[in-house]
This record gives C-alpha cells, structure tokens and sequence, in this order.
C-alpha cells in the first residue's frame, strides 16, 4: 500500500511539473485585445468589421513600420469627436515593449487639412457571400465593413527611430457652412527628423 501511495504521489507532482511546462512553452499570440476596447465609433459607426479585421492591419502596420513580423498586442483605441465622420488613434505594443500607433477616419475635414507627405489610393473588393435567390438559384452577395472608404494615416521612419508616431491637434474650421465647427490636423511627432506622414485611403467597391 506504502509503494502504491508512494507511485500515485510521484505522478501527480510529474503531471503538476508537465502541466507548468506546457503552459510556459505556448508561443506569444499577436492581436491580444483588452476588453475595454471597442470598434464601435462614439457617432454610431465601426471603424472595422471585427477584431480579426483590426489585426490584421496591425499586423501589416507592423511589418511596414518595423520590417519584420514581430507579435503585439492592442493597448487602445482613443476616438475624437469630428462632426463629419469619426477620428481614431490605435496604439499597439511589441513584445520588446515598443509602442507604436496611426490613425483611421473617415472625415473628410481631417483628410482636407492634414498635409501628408506619401498619398495612396487602394481599392479592396467588398466581401462576397454567396447566397440563394427567391427562385433557388445561387447569388453572389456583396457584403463590406459599412464605410465605402475611410483613410489611414501611418508615420513611418526610414532608420526606424522611435517614437515615430501620429499626433493630432483639434482646430476651429473655417467653413462659412458650417462655423465653429472643429476637427483634427494629423501630423508625425518630432522626435524622429525623417518621420514621414502617409495617408492611405481605402475605397471599397
């Protein structure tokens, strides 16, 4: 009874040993989220269709800004009031710690007052479902995030200097139609002399 005791007490303590190491060799995953985070605008509007959408533009986000594949994670998603649309700052980490960020908006006020210095056009295709009419017959359904565009500004560094990052300051417009009106002029932070302003709008059809 002692060595069967004894037998069933080495096991569990292996188990217990196994267990731990196991957990400890599961690889970091990009794209954590917090649960304070919402896709959700403050005027009712989502800047993407879900998370996977979201982290799969850090991801891209990441790749261009630091040349690699590196594992992150979302800290925040900080929205701004514009009266013609939304205005959003995302903020990720690298697992070394480095914080990085750029904005997405679908404000036609930011995108006329923010000078950049790299424009891009890029057209995605809208989801495709495919569905069946009322007569039985396969259909094909087009199905996209909600906006028919929005813009995506990135600040980017040749020489990688950090912090290389999107800042926002709110100004009064000067629209006759629409007075006292304000929204955001997005620009890079100065820290870095080759940080560089690109504004990538994103056409959906």
């Amino acid at each position: 009874m002692k060595n069967i005791a004894l037998l069933f007490s080495i096991s569990t303590i292996l188990s217990c040993i196994l267990m731990c190491c196991s957990e400890e060799n599961v690889p970091q995953q990009s794209g954590m989220l917090h649960d304070n985070i919402s896709l959700t605008a403050p005027n009712g509007e989502r800047i993407y269709e879900d998370m996977d959408a979201l982290n799969e533009d850090v991801k891209m986000t990441v790749a261009e800004h630091f040349g690699d594949d590196i594992p992150f994670k979302v800290t925040s998603i900080k929205y701004t009031d514009v009266y013609d649309g939304y205005f959003a700052v995302i903020t990720y980490q690298l697992e070394n710690g480095v914080t990085s960020n750029y904005a997405v908006s679908n404000s036609m006020s930011v995108f006329e007052k923010t000078p950049v210095d790299e424009f891009i056009i890029e057209y995605r295709a809208s989801d495709v479902q495919l569905g069946h009419s009322d007569d039985g017959e396969i259909a094909i359904m087009y199905i996209n995030s909600g906006d028919d565009h929005k813009t995506v500004y990135k600040c980017n560094s040749a020489s990688n200097c950090t912090p290389c990052k999107v800042i926002q300051k709110r100004i009064t417009t000067q629209d006759p139609i629409k007075p006292d009106k304000t929204t955001i002029v997005t620009s890079c932070s100065t820290e870095c002399t080759d940080c560089k302003l690109t504004a990538t709008t994103i056409i959906y059809h």
